[in-house]
């Protein structure tokens, strides 16, 4: 059984985004997880008032269905598709336009119709949000207990009204705008609910606002997805469910009960994958880099693994360069991060991918000749190539280097242009 500790729960703005929170919620859930305080801005403090009230299947069928018209009036809905999202901008522009911002009402609705205020506050949970005073440009930091009766549902509706897409919402006279200008992840203010915390648990969802720097004094668990969760404004429902799928598989990552970083595998997988492929990985990684002078060869392991680690963001505890390399080929061949994979699972459907892109190609090469002659004109080309291409083409180049032929394109080039996929171009080779 989990420890019992008294646990903070922080949601942090994002619009449609805010669908991740869900999954998130669910894992929690799974693990018996449980929490005493709540705190959120904008989508952060609606999800907020569902998790302090205990309705998750309310709040699973309210995102695994969500659409435009769910959310704002005047919207359609919307499609992965360039037509329906260029309808969809179309109306934002015209309700912005003729109404002064579009109006969620629909989203009002459904909050009410879901919120049970009485049940809130006798959940035991400190639930708090963060809206800003528009006229005084003062931030608004307020805990159910600051509230008065009735007012619950205005209070989380002015924490998610992002001016000037949303209209205002006035309470007693006074309008109220988005949290996220003032603090889009307000983890300091859980730790002014009043229990002394054992532990945070926070949600980022990369919303637009501000980001405020606070270390707590107790252990602070960050959840965040390293894929785009989409544009806030549209509300996809194809978008919501993988959101939804990407935020659970992260939370249970945070917890320990999967390996992975973008990709989620059983835990323990992670030491599978170093028993089955480390030596060769770092025999080959060894052998790109012996036939270079010591001077370029420190520049190319440097510039590799700098590059390479900011393109996939902080490494975790515990991470390394071969399951990040795998993981980046998996990022690069488009591999559906919404699942679960074993390391055979996960090679296999590589492997496959690799013979698509293959047979895609045909036979298109990329030569000298068809670079510009300038090193940096020939970085930028490769760069343009797409990612799948630009992958076969590092890969080729290094298998000729690794079979003792001369190669088309030098390795040094290739990591400086292609640094991520020159790494997962090292993982292939060895499949």
């Amino acid at each position: 059984m989990p420890e019992k500790l008294t646990r903070a729960v922080v949601l942090g703005g994002g619009g449609s985004k805010g669908a991740y929170q869900i999954g998130v919620w669910q894992a929690l859930r799974e693990l018996d997880l449980d929490y005493k305080v709540v705190t959120g801005t904008s989508v952060g403090a609606l999800n907020g008032a569902l998790m302090a009230q205990g309705e998750f299947n309310a709040a699973w069928d309210l995102w695994w269905n969500m659409d435009n018209p769910q959310v704002m009036e005047g919207i359609p809905p919307s499609e992965n598709k360039p037509d329906s999202r260029l309808a969809v901008y179309r109306a934002f522009v015209r309700e912005m336009v003729q109404k002064g911002g579009l109006d969620i009402s629909p989203l009002e609705e459904m909050i009410r119709s879901i919120l049970d205020e009485d049940k809130l506050r006798a959940s035991g949970v400190e639930y708090g949000i963060v809206t800003v005073d528009m006229e005084r440009l003062t931030p608004v930091k307020m805990f159910l207990r600051d509230m008065p009766p009735g007012s619950v549902a205005d209070y989380m509706i002015a924490s998610a009204s992002c001016f000037p897409a949303f209209k205002p919402r006035t309470i007693e006279k006074a309008r109220f705008i988005d949290g996220g200008y003032y603090d889009n992840l307000p983890v300091e203010m859980a730790t002014q609910a009043g229990p002394p915390l054992d532990e945070i648990w926070a949600v980022e969802v990369d919303g637009i606002g501000v980001r405020r720097r606070f270390k707590p004094d107790v252990p602070l668990r960050l959840v965040r997805s390293c894929w785009d969760l989409g544009n806030f404004l549209l509300f996809e429902r194809d978008q919501c469910r993988r959101n939804i799928r990407l935020g659970y598989w992260d939370a249970m990552k945070e917890a320990g009960r999967c390996d992975g970083r973008a990709y989620a595998f059983p835990a323990g997988e992670a030491a599978r994958f170093r028993l089955r492929h480390g030596e060769r990985f770092a025999a080959l990684y060894q052998k790109l880099l012996e036939p270079m002078e010591e001077k370029t060869r420190s520049l190319l392991e440097r510039t590799v693994r700098a590059r390479f680690r900011q393109k996939l963001g902080p490494r975790r505890q515990g991470e390394d360069l071969l399951l990040l390399a795998a993981e980046t080929a998996g990022e690069l061949l488009g591999l559906d991060p919404a699942r679960q994979y074993t390391m055979e699972e996960f090679n296999a459907a590589l492997g496959e991918k690799i013979q698509v892109e293959r047979d895609r190609r045909g036979d298109r090469d990329i030569t000298l000749d068809s670079l510009p002659g300038e090193e940096a004109g020939a970085a930028e080309t490769l760069k343009a190539l797409g990612k799948e291409l630009a992958l076969l083409t590092v890969m080729e180049n290094l298998a000729q280097l690794l079979q003792g032929e001369e190669p088309l394109l030098r390795p040094e080039l290739l990591a400086l242009a292609l640094p991520r996929e020159l790494m997962a171009s090292l993982y292939l080779l060895i499949l």
